[in-house]
């Protein structure tokens, strides 16, 4: 399904009915838009999305783990330039050297960070309605942008 339809049902929906087409928005700016042409707000979704569910599913330490380095810095300055001091700062928390062989080999994390990842995780669940809200708007906010890209 193309974006420009995505956001017609986009406009239709609740905010605790998001979740419903947030996986085919991402399907379709991860494969529709390559990774260096990508505007900033589209890595900001799709990042804070992939943090979100993975939270949910595993532990958001497994996201940190996974994640890029580059999009998680894009992301977090997305949300530092954004009016959105809260999430920027439960987003920055997790942020260490998860790739680091000297923890990475045996999943030896610090405690600190196990602990902060746990803290992040509850606020995730605390925040899900909040969270889906943010993503729609973020969406609709650059839906101008996001349409006229040109792989879509």
């Amino acid at each position: 399904m193309a974006v420009k339809q995505l956001y017609d049902q986009l406009l239709q929906l609740q905010t605790d009915e998001f979740y419903s087409i947030e996986a085919q928005f991402c399907t379709e700016l991860y494969y529709g838009i390559p990774a260096g042409k990508r505007p900033v707000c589209v890595t900001a979704f799709l990042t804070i999305a992939n943090w979100s569910a993975t939270s949910m599913q595993s532990g958001v330490w497994t996201f940190y783990e996974a994640c890029p380095p580059d999009e998680v810095r894009v992301t977090l300055e997305y949300l530092q330039q954004s009016d959105t001091e809260e999430l920027a700062r439960m987003f920055a928390l997790g942020i260490h050297d998860y790739q680091n062989p000297k923890y990475a080999e045996n999943f030896d994390y610090p405690q600190e960070w196990i602990d902060e990842a746990e803290q992040i995780d509850a606020w995730i669940m605390r925040h899900e309605n909040w969270l889906n809200e943010w993503k729609k708007q973020l969406l609709l906010k650059h839906r101008e942008e996001i349409c006229s890209c040109e792989m879509l």
